[in-house]
């Protein structure tokens, strides 16, 4: 018979031991899985606040930028007013960029606007809500230079434009507008004299040299209704300006992924139109009460909509046309030099129609209140030398004959209507040889645009004269381009513009007769009879009736003031805009705003 061996006590310190070993390992085990999914969980919550913060600091971002369009159309446009150098900070860069800062909300919210306690202990929950370091250090040029916050898109910007990292990538620099005491890169300037040079020909199809103020350039990367131009190029002149922004940079804030200074390229495209304009608005008191949603549309690059916190890399767009309406045909105040004024140019020389023209002939004197003839005109014109504007005034009775040799070479008659009205009659094809024979003027390569207007003394009753445009069939003696503004009634009395030129520029399309390019703005539009009817090649807008559409012939050309015009044998053909040689001395435009980053 067996028997069961006796359990000592030292059989049962010696089976102690021998646990002890595995259980240690185990809570060894337990101990460091738990320690490493505490130490796991630990480092996704701090990469997920990091991630956050980033998020939030991009949609920050995105929200100052969006606020960038809005704000720089706003003091572009107050820069040309007269008295804006008496406030300078509010018309810089600084400001642009500061006023977006706030406008956006990107900025630290203070505890009192919360309604908090300073003074009291507080926790926030919004991941940005950081104190920032300030304008100066969230946005600066991309390269080292003079100014504070960007690099301006100017010849004279060297280190920019030969950067190896970036040269390639930026558009064709423009001659800087500058003016004394004002300088591109601390103030938005924008001025006719922003013109492309010879050799940079980065994004331009054309000669810079033939075409230095509007080229055909490359189209950005937007859909937006109505942008003229087809295909991958449009007519436009662009300026641009790029700047470097971190919206990491916070007190007291580690690197978070993805933290670095993102590098931007803002460009206002001036770009014409053709299309006729609705009544005019103050551009200025609009942008103050705010854009509305259907003049600031954000897209991406193949053109679908994006929500208000769409992603960094689309393209921040925003369009503006300028006003045009009655008082595009109204001569405003003499502008001129004002060293009150930031800009280099006026505000009106720049946006109207009458305001643009080189040469302005004025209706001084009529022969009766019962007898509204014009017997006194002046004609203001472009001058050569040191002079800017020279003058000549025409009297019946002394240098204006109505009948003769001497009259037969004058731009400028009268002529009793079939109606009974009186018009003062205007034919562009006798002003190149009318203006060589003034020995101040220059020649009709500047001199290409008339204002007709009446003197304030006889303003209310030169209200019933008409202009009439006579013997213009041929104007081929302005191979770069016409252009006829007034205020009063226009009538044509026979076709205008159809022969074409001989010679055609670089780039000129296939297949396109290439007439010089005319265009026509009156307050009223009319016609006389003509034997196989009127057509005119060019633009053709009456402006006095405030909001209109736009009609169209058999042909599907668009008669820009009624449709009584086809009823009555006119054709008005405006080809679309394909070449900058297309262009008349005074024509429409938009602003095109895009903010898109350098990659």
């Amino acid at each position: 018979m067996k028997t069961r061996p006796t359990l000592t006590a030292a059989n049962r310190r010696r089976r102690a031991y021998v646990s002890l070993p595995i259980v240690g390992g185990l809570a060894v085990i337990v101990l460091a899985g738990t320690t490493y999914i505490y130490h796991r969980n630990t480092r996704a919550l701090e990469m997920q606040g990091r991630v956050q913060a980033r998020m939030d600091d991009l949609h920050r971002e995105d929200g100052m930028l969006r606020a960038v369009l809005h704000e720089l159309p706003k003091v572009l446009v107050s820069s040309m007013r007269e008295g804006s150098a008496l406030d300078r900070e509010r018309h810089s860069w600084r400001a642009v960029f500061a006023t977006a800062l706030e406008d956006s909300g990107a900025g630290a919210i203070a505890p009192e606007e919360l309604g908090i306690d300073g003074g009291r202990a507080w926790v926030s929950g919004n991941t940005g809500a950081s104190a920032l370091l300030g304008i100066d250090e969230l946005v600066s040029p991309l390269v080292p230079n003079r100014f504070d916050f960007l690099n301006p898109g100017t010849v004279d910007q060297t280190e920019l434009l030969f950067d190896r990292s970036l040269g390639m990538k930026l558009p064709a620099p423009l001659a800087p507008a500058e003016v004394e005491g004002f300088s591109e890169g601390e103030y938005p300037l924008l001025s006719p004299a922003k013109t492309l040079v010879a050799g940079w020909e980065n994004g331009v199809a054309l000669e810079p040299g033939a075409f230095p103020n509007y080229n055909l350039i490359d189209r950005p990367r937007v859909k937006l209704d109505g942008l003229p131009g087809t295909g991958g190029k449009f007519v436009a002149r662009r300026n641009w300006w790029a700047f470097g922004v971190n919206f990491d940079r916070f007190e007291g804030r580690g690197a978070t992924p993805g933290s670095r200074s993102r590098r931007f390229l803002l460009s206002l495209y001036e770009v014409p139109v053709r299309a006729p304009r609705r009544r005019g608005f103050d551009l200025l008191e609009r942008l103050d009460s705010g854009m509305a949603a259907a003049d600031l549309v954000i897209r991406d690059e193949d053109g679908f909509p994006r929500r208000a916190t769409s992603a960094p890399w689309s393209i921040r767009a925003a369009r503006l046309a300028l006003p045009a309406g009655s008082e595009f045909l109204h001569l405003a105040e003499e502008e001129g030099v004002d060293i009150t004024r930031i800009s280099p140019v006026g505000w009106n020389a720049y946006s109207t129609g009458a305001g643009q023209c080189a040469m302005r002939l004025r209706i001084l004197e009529l022969k009766s209140p019962d007898e509204p003839v014009p017997t006194a005109l002046a004609l203001d014109f472009r001058a050569t030398g040191e002079k800017e504007w020279g003058r000549i005034e025409l009297r019946r009775g002394q240098n204006w004959p109505e009948s003769g040799a001497g009259a037969a070479d004058l731009p400028f008659q009268t002529r009793r209507l079939e109606d009974g009205r009186e018009a003062l009659v205007v034919m562009p094809p006798k002003l190149p040889a009318f203006l060589n024979s003034l020995p101040e003027a220059a020649g009709s390569e500047v001199n290409r645009s008339l204002c007709v207007l009446a003197d304030e003394s006889v303003a209310s009753l030169a209200e019933g004269i008409v202009v009439r445009v006579a013997e213009s069939a041929d104007l081929t003696a302005f191979p770069e381009g016409f252009s006829l503004v007034t205020a009063l009634g226009l009538q044509f009395d026979g076709s205008v513009n159809t022969h074409a030129s001989e010679r055609t520029p670089q780039g000129w399309p296939e297949n396109l007769p290439c007439h010089p390019a005319v265009s026509f703005f009156a307050g009223e539009i009319d016609f006389a009879p003509a034997p196989g009817g009127i057509r005119i090649e060019g633009e053709v807008h009456e402006m006095g009736s405030g909001d209109y559409t736009v009609p169209v012939d058999d042909e599907g050309n668009p008669l820009p003031a009624g449709a009584k015009w086809k009823s009555r044998g006119v054709s008005v053909h405006t080809p679309p805009l394909e070449h900058p040689a297309q262009l008349p001395p005074v024509f429409f435009k938009d602003w095109l705003l895009t903010l898109e980053e350098i990659r």
